[in-house]
């Protein structure tokens, strides 16, 4: 279907027509373009820069980010044939995780893969990247 939307921007009232394709799950099947900087009032569809998002999308990184934590913790559990967790694949979950939270604007959660993947970092005794993970928490913790 094609959305079209009354945008108000200051005083003034414009229409923009936003010739974007939503299948039947609610997500974008192709891009669409727009001539105007414009965000809807029912935070439905948002325009930002010509490009137009749904806001399914989030919750579509959301679950994402959700699946990298899920990994992250299987990565570190042992088993009878897995004597040791695999730590540096466990790191890469936590900062697809955290990279994937931030997309999402769940800033806390990525606060807190970030801290995960710092504590990971120390166990292998690698410093430098434990210290830019924790410097990557604080970024997230301002915004």
């Amino acid at each position: 279907r094609v959305h079209g939307e009354d945008l108000k921007t200051g005083n003034q009232s414009e229409h923009l027509n936003l010739a974007t394709t939503v299948r039947s799950d609610g997500l974008q099947s192709r891009p669409a373009y727009a001539s105007a900087v414009a965000v809807t009032v029912d935070g439905i569809v948002l325009c930002w820069r010509g490009l137009v998002w749904n806001q399914n999308m989030d919750s579509a990184a959301q679950a994402d980010a959700e699946k990298h934590m899920r990994n992250a913790e299987k990565h570190m559990k042992t088993s009878f044939m897995k004597w040791k967790p695999d730590i540096d694949d466990a790191i890469e979950e936590y900062q697809l995780a955290a990279t994937a939270f931030r997309n999402a604007k769940l800033f806390q959660r990525g606060v807190e893969a970030c801290c995960k993947a710092a504590e990971l970092h120390k166990t292998n005794k690698n410093l430098f990247h434990a210290a830019k993970q924790l410097e990557q928490a604080a970024t997230l913790s301002k915004e």
